[in-house]
């Protein structure tokens, strides 16, 4: 506890500062680096452009008040209450709206708040299957949850598809004299995976190989479509 009523120098102070029973938090953040207890007697105010980060580690008992219009930032342990608790949320093949924010490129969410996931794009044949959550006492329901006063992994699960929802059909593009044509092929419009039949067995895993390889139909063979019934004996060189 210190005293100091000049405001030029109180500009220039750094970390958690009381003067008497009431304290601040000075500069853009404070991080403590050991355990500290505010007292049932005191009050600790953190404004609302500031940040107070409880590193791994360390410890905060909160036995008093805390005014906080900023953040606390939680990687290690906070007893106690406060308002604007944010707690770390590591998220694997998703994105996560709601109260989140980042702090030395890391990335929490708000204790209590409401977090809507959704999930990443999955490898070509797969679809989301589930979210797998550390720990798992949170439920997620309807691809949302409550943030808790603990830090949360969460990850977005994939299966492969089972095509629930049908194929649809590409037709057959007919060869002419001049082009190749193309066989009927069907696409799964969950997965995107393409295959040569309607029961989807046969994957085409390559389709523009396939196009030009195994799906690709030969162009027409030319024919006389003038003097039909007529003959042309190699090397007669008529005109």
């Amino acid at each position: 506890s210190i005293s100091d009523n000049d405001d030029e120098n109180k500009a220039l102070w750094s970390g958690v500062i009381f003067e008497g029973n009431r304290g601040k938090v000075y500069g853009k953040s404070v991080t403590p680096t050991d355990d500290f207890i505010i007292e049932n007697s005191k009050t600790l105010t953190i404004d609302n452009d500031k940040s107070l980060i409880i590193p791994d580690g360390v410890t905060l008992v909160n036995a008093g008040t805390i005014e906080n219009s900023g953040k606390i930032y939680v990687d290690g342990t906070f007893t106690g209450t406060a308002d604007n608790l944010y707690y770390p949320l590591t998220l694997v093949n998703a994105t996560a709206s709601g109260d989140t924010s980042e702090y030395n490129s890391k990335n929490y969410s708000k204790a209590g708040s409401t977090i809507t996931l959704t999930p990443g794009t999955p490898p070509t044949g797969y679809v989301f299957d589930q979210w797998e959550v550390s720990p798992t006492a949170v439920i997620i329901e309807n691809n949302a949850f409550t943030m808790p006063n603990a830090a949360l992994k969460i990850t977005a699960q994939w299966t492969e598809c089972t095509h629930p929802s049908g194929l649809t059909h590409t037709p057959e593009v007919p060869s002419t004299y001049t082009e190749y044509g193309v066989k009927e092929y069907w696409t799964c419009s969950t997965c995107n995976k393409n295959f040569s039949d309607a029961e989807g067995t046969n994957e085409i895993t390559d389709l523009e190989r396939w196009k030009a390889d195994a799906g690709r139909i030969d162009k027409l063979s030319p024919e006389i479509i003038e003097g039909m019934g007529q003959s042309i004996t190699a090397g007669e060189k008529k005109t």
